[in-house]
């Protein structure tokens, strides 16, 4: 039985490097473990040392070696590959390197710890393709074959830093045009992180909240806490200065930003937090965002940078490469593949998120993650994070769904604002809709279906989608109107969302559905596109909301099918809550053109509405007495009689399906009889949800 490369690795000695394949994140890759004391590796961490690999198809006689290097801080390592090796899979070791997008490098210590992992962008995949190709062609070899020319290259290369030169020459690549670290005797580029008395802060000791640093361009004239002084016509950056702690950043002038931050990062250390800030700080001051959004978009940055990464090393990356990075890692989201592993560089993983912020705004990767199903359900808060970030720092200002421009003024908005522009633009939504729900512009949440303090049972959560189910095969089997129009509507207490703080709808309605808007107390909440057999999206309707949330919108819309306008009578008083917008009935090229289908007639709703009028929902109050208690789940394939759902219809509620009504007696002294001869109840949609879900305040 073969070793396990983990026992072979600790066997070696520092210094030596090995291919091997192993499952990282779940995925099977081939990688390269290296051996080495644990001193070196600890100082590869704090100094943040670059990683170089090279490779080279070499030719002695018919035999073809393939021989990886690989460079950390100042060791080489070399591993060799024989891809007609005995008891192996040599050409597979190719064959992933050909399809990997990142080369992983696993570090082992003393006693044969593993002590770390680097990974750093593919770039030798284009020689492993070619290499595969040319491999598969040439005839096999033998083991002793393949020692005797390793041999021939060690006489005529015989120390390692020689066969590194080799490679790179082969590769048109000189260690002088590899990147070292640009002298500073200038004293720049430099970070200074001082507190509210101008006294040293170690980078580790900044506070994790930023949201009260303003940050500039940096000015000479004006660097109160500072005491070194720099010229202007040398040195160019940006300061942060907050209640608790001031940051400064300087750099030479004609110098990238960037490439300065990367020059101190592998100099000194940078803390991923405070490079997530200054990267971020950069970007929005080149884009003129505003302060405030500023201030923001720093703190969402460093927020998901702020992280330990296992890598103990990095490779400085070009900006192309953090762009196909990114693609790529949303790619595999989007595949519902393991996730790629982000920089360890802390400069290059700031960019990295920004980068993929940027391309999450895109409406073609909204597209595609909405059709991703699960995996779009499973994405990790800190992708929508990067989202959030990029925008506060964009200097935007208006986000674009499809040719309807939204104003965003309200840095709270920012929070929610990427869920709420993907629900938009991945139901189509029409834009005299939008520009009714939103008048032209985004403000923040003044309720939230995200998050609550409401917690269903797994009971009354089933009980809710089969009053769901019920509701709405009633509404296409009793269905007399077809609903159309733009109104707003009272949500009577005990109906479910008012545990939410939700006491109206704003309902765009059309024959297949209707676009929602939760109005609270304080104002307007998220808007969502709801059908009677679509999904919610998550990001706009947690999981544990959507059972209330679609026996709502199942009442309603049965109430609107089966009853119409009799069940929505208008409002004429004032309604609850502020800021609701007005609501007065759209203008006639807004209102959807949609002709009822064939012996329906149209439910066209406008205005202020009461759900039920007040005289049904004081009977629907009584009746709701009787009703509660009185509900039977039934045993799988059981089915209620006859007389159950005459009984449940005297009270005006549908009967879940999955359930039986046992015959009450109502408080009072009221048979069940006398109730069935009182006046029926015209909105039984609303009847249900109240008596059986019982939301009330």
């Amino acid at each position: 039985m073969l070793a396990s490369p983990e026992s072979v690795i600790k066997g070696l000695p520092p210094g030596t490097m090995i291919y091997a394949r192993v499952t990282l994140n779940g995925k099977d890759v081939t990688a390269f473990l290296i051996r080495e004391e644990s001193s070196r590796i600890a100082r590869w961490k704090r100094r943040k040392a670059q990683v170089q690999l090279r490779a080279a198809r070499l030719s002695i006689g018919d035999v073809l070696p393939v021989v990886f290097m690989a460079r950390l801080g100042d060791e080489i390592y070399e591993t060799w590959l024989n891809v007609h090796q005995e008891g192996g899979d040599g050409f597979g070791y190719l064959r992933d390197l050909a399809t990997q997008d990142q080369v992983h490098f696993i570090l082992y210590g003393d006693g044969g710890r593993r002590e770390g992992k680097v990974s750093v962008l593919n770039s030798i995949q284009e020689f492993a393709r070619n290499t595969l190709k040319e491999l598969q062609e040439s005839p096999a070899w033998s083991m002793k074959d393949f020692d005797a020319a390793r041999e021939h290259i060690y006489k005529k290369h015989p120390s390692v830093a020689d066969l590194w030169k080799a490679l790179g020459e082969m590769s048109g690549v000189s260690d002088s045009q590899q990147h070292t670290p640009k002298t500073r005797e200038s004293g720049l580029p430099r970070l200074d992180v001082v507190d509210s008395a101008g006294h040293p802060v170690p980078q580790s000791g900044i506070t994790r909240d930023l949201h009260d640093v303003v940050w500039t361009v940096w000015n000479p004239s004006h660097d109160p806490l500072f005491h070194a002084s720099f010229s202007r016509r040398k040195a160019a950056g940006v300061v942060g200065i907050g209640k608790n702690v001031a940051v400064r950043f300087l750099y030479q002038r004609d110098a990238n930003p960037i490439g300065a931050l990367h020059d101190i990062e592998e100099a000194d250390g940078l803390d991923p937090f405070l490079a997530g800030a200054l990267v971020g700080a950069v970007d929005g001051l080149n884009h003129k965002a505003p302060a405030r959004f500023l201030s923001f978009g720093v703190h969402l940055l460093a927020s998901i940078c702020d992280r330990t990464s296992e890598d103990m090393a990095y490779s400085r990356m070009r900006s192309g490469e953090v762009s196909a990075l990114a693609s790529k890692f949303l790619d595999a989201i989007i595949a519902g593949e393991p996730y790629i592993d982000v920089p360890a560089g802390a400069v290059d993983r700031a960019r990295f998120w920004l980068a993929v912020g940027r391309l999450l705004w895109k409406p073609s990767t909204m597209r595609r993650l909405a059709a991703s199903g699960e995996a779009l359900k499973a994405m990790r808060s800190s992708v929508r994070v990067a989202a959030q970030a990029w925008f506060a720092l964009s200097g935007r200002g208006h986000v674009q769904v499809g040719k309807a421009r939204l104003a965003v003024t309200s840095v709270a908005s920012v929070l929610y604002l990427w869920a709420q522009t993907m629900e938009w633009v991945t139901r189509d939504i029409p834009a005299d809709t939008l520009q009714w729900l939103t008048g032209g512009q985004v403000n923040a949440w003044a309720v939230s279906l995200t998050e609550s303090t409401e917690r269903w049972t797994e009971e009354k959560r089933s009980l809710a989608a089969a009053i769901a189910r019920s509701l709405l095969s009633e509404a296409e089997e009793q269905a007399v109107y077809v609903p159309l129009g733009a109104f707003l509507v009272n949500l009577p207490p005990g109906t479910p969302l008012r545990a939410w703080g939700v006491e109206q709808l704003r309902i765009w309605a059309e024959p297949s559905g209707v676009w929602v808007q939760a109005v609270g107390k304080n104002g307007r909440g998220p808007s969502f596109r709801w059908t009677p057999h679509g999904d919610l999206s998550d990001f706009i309707v947690a999981p544990e909301v959507q059972p209330a949330v679609n026996a709502t919108l199942a009442a309603l819309w049965r109430d609107l099918r089966v009853a119409g306008e009799e069940a929505f009578p208008v409002h004429s008083g004032p309604t609850h809550g502020r800021s609701t917008g007005r609501t007065r009935r759209p203008k006639a090229s807004r209102s959807p053109r949609v002709l009822p289908s064939r012996g329906r007639k149209a439910a066209r709703m406008s205005g202020k509405r009461f759900w039920a009028s007040g005289e049904e929902r004081e009977r629907m109050h009584r009746r709701a007495h009787g009703v509660r208690g009185h509900l039977r789940k039934l045993p799988t394939g059981w089915h209620a009689s006859e007389e159950a759902h005459e009984t449940a219809e005297a009270f005006g509620v549908v009967m879940p399906q999955g359930y039986t009504f046992v015959r009450p007696h109502v408080r009072g002294g009221k048979t069940a009889e006398s109730i069935e001869a009182e006046t029926p109840i015209v909105a039984r949609g609303l009847a249900t949800i109240t008596s059986l879900l019982g939301g009330g305040e």
